[in-house]
């Protein structure tokens, strides 16, 4: 009995050994993608399309202190100094997390991109990862997936 429970011990670590090798090479990936994403990122001279601008827009009158008020007409992007409304055409999840990025490197090109890299690079790959490995396929699998 004692020689069964040993080799399932064996077996259990060698399985736990092999996943944590597919973990390590899933992060390796995700540190190396990061990195080149952020290295062609920080060349960016502005910032890209209308839905990028109305989420730094969200996230720059957040800082202000303004809440969720925007101050352009958002079918026409022209901004309008005396008219200040609620933010009525896009929701709020992207403006909040470009404010530690701009609250940390300012308002800039770079610091808009880093949350959107840091969940596609970082974030999602694990998750799919953990997810696949809950329902219970190989690590090669789970990596795979991820």
């Amino acid at each position: 009995m004692a020689e069964r429970s040993s080799s399932s011990d064996q077996t259990r670590s060698g399985a736990q050994c092999q996943s944590g090798r597919w973990i390590a090479a899933l992060l390796v990936i995700c540190f190396l993608c990061t990195a080149a994403t952020l290295r062609v990122a920080c060349h960016r001279p502005y910032i890209g399309w209308p839905d990028e601008a109305a989420y730094v827009e969200q996230a720059d009158s957040l800082l202000a202190g303004r809440g969720f008020t925007i101050g352009y007409v958002q079918h026409f992007f022209r901004r309008y100094s005396d008219i200040a409304h609620p933010e009525d055409h896009f929701g709020p999840g992207n403006g909040v997390l470009l404010c530690p990025g701009f609250y940390l490197f300012g308002r800039s090109p770079f610091a808009a991109v880093i949350p959107s890299v840091l969940c596609a690079c970082l974030l999602l790959p694990l998750l799919a990862y953990a997810l696949t490995r809950q329902l219970g396929p190989s690590p090669a699998f789970a990596f795979g997936c991820a």
